[in-house]
């Protein structure tokens, strides 16, 4: 079995056994706004109120951080989270090429215009991966797409929403989270990290794996740009900030040789 991180505090013990038992990387999410709000509703702690649900609902990460830098784990690194999927119909797009014409609102599919996923193919399509897919692909060496979810291969990880911007403590403990990972893993010398290279392969979001049902627009995925579409994540996470903390924590810890 492989433990959780020594940087958490363990509340939980979910998830089954993956075929990859070793992790290939890391799959940041947010919480989104819901959790906190029916917390502040409830005159409830946010963090206390997001371990509970995420114990107990049909949905859960590997590890969740509070906005005061304090992490818990919720599942084993051998252990598949439910924090990520591929709809059947998106997995067929993703392989087949078609995912950038299609779009899914209210249980419909929409064509859409080009521009509509830019921002994915601007992050990823110049470094090789047309489709997140060939993401998957790279990543675990399998080619065969009828088994394939994005939350098999990568530990996950929900931020507690802090908008508009992570808190300070929450991303240095991101940073520290992935150094302990990375090492424990043998993904890379975090040291190695080149911030300006974020996201990657072994660290990105859940949008970069579900591009199709993560990007957002409102009402429709036609109206005019500028309202669509958006990575969750982008206005919270500063990458190359998040790089560049992981390459200081990671210098400044440097293994006994």
């Amino acid at each position: 079995m492989t433990s959780p991180s020594p940087l958490a505090r363990v509340a939980a013990n979910r998830g089954q056994p993956r075929a990859h038992a070793s992790p290939v990387g890391m799959c940041v999410h947010t919480t989104g706004g819901n959790l906190v709000r029916q917390a502040i509703d409830a005159k409830r702690d946010p963090m206390t109120h997001a371990i509970d649900f995420y114990s107990h609902a049909t949905v859960y990460p590997h590890y969740l951080i509070g906005w005061d830098g304090s992490i818990v784990s919720l599942a084993a690194d051998d252990r598949m989270a439910a924090a990520a999927k591929w709809e059947p119909w998106e997995r067929v797009a993703y392989h087949a090429g078609t995912w950038p014409r299609i779009w899914q609102h209210e249980g419909l599919l929409h064509d859409v215009p080009d521009s509509f996923f830019a921002w994915w193919v601007d992050r990823w399509r110049d470094r090789g991966f047309p489709s997140p897919w060939h993401i998957y692909r790279w990543s675990t060496g399998t080619r065969d797409p009828r088994d394939t979810t994005p939350n098999r291969p990568w530990l996950h990880v929900e931020v507690l929403d802090h908008k508009p911007a992570f808190a300070v403590a929450q991303v240095d403990a991101l940073a520290r989270l992935f150094v302990d990972r990375s090492r424990a893993h043998h993904w890379l010398d975090p040291a190695d990290v080149e911030p300006d290279a974020l996201p990657t392969p072994w660290l990105l979001s859940h949008a970069d794996l579900s591009p199709c049902r993560r990007s957002q627009a409102h009402p429709s995925p036609t109206r005019e740009a500028g309202s669509y579409p958006f990575d969750p994540l982008l206005g919270q996470l500063d990458w190359r900030a998040l790089g560049a903390r992981i390459v200081a924590v990671a210098k400044s810890s440097m293994p006994s040789v």
